[in-house]
C-alpha cells in the first residue's frame, strides 16, 4: 500500500482515537459527566496532541542529532557503521513522522475537528 492510499482506508467512527485511561483526568467525576460526543472530541484532541509531540521530537531532536553524527563522519569522528546507522534511523523516523502526520489528518477529517496543534 502506498502512503497516498492511506486516506482511502475505512475509518471506524465507533472506536475512540485515544485510550481514555491515558487521559490524566479520566477518573474525575467531571469527565464522567461529559456527553459521549464531548469525551470523544477530547480523546481525538488528545491523540492529535500526542502525535504532534511525537512529530516535534522526531523533527526537532532525533533528526538533527542523526544529522550531526552523519556530518561527523566527514572528519572521521565516527565510523562508517555509525553513520549508516544514523542514516537508517533518519529514514525510519521520516516514515514514522509521515505516519503521524497522516493519522492526525485522518482524525481531523473524519471527526470534522478544527485545525489545532
Amino acid at each position: 500500500m502506498r502512503f497516498s492510499e492511506v486516506a482511502t482506508l475505512p475509518f471506524n467512527m465507533h472506536v475512540p482515537d485515544f485510550i481514555a485511561e491515558m487521559v490524566p483526568f479520566s477518573t474525575f467525576d467531571e469527565w464522567r459527566a461529559l456527553e459521549p460526543q464531548d469525551q470523544s472530541d477530547l480523546l481525538s484532541a488528545g491523540w492529535i496532541i500526542y502525535q504532534s509531540n511525537t512529530i516535534f521530537i522526531e523533527t526537532d531532536l532525533v533528526t538533527p542529532a542523526c544529522i550531526e553524527v552523519i556530518r561527523s563522519r566527514q572528519d572521521n569522528s565516527v565510523g562508517p557503521e555509525m553513520a549508516r546507522s544514523m542514516a537508517q534511523a533518519m529514514t525510519d523516523e521520516g516514515y514514522h513522522t509521515l505516519l503521524a502526520v497522516l493519522t492526525c489528518d485522518a482524525v481531523r477529517a473524519n471527526r470534522q475537528l478544527p485545525l489545532f496543534p
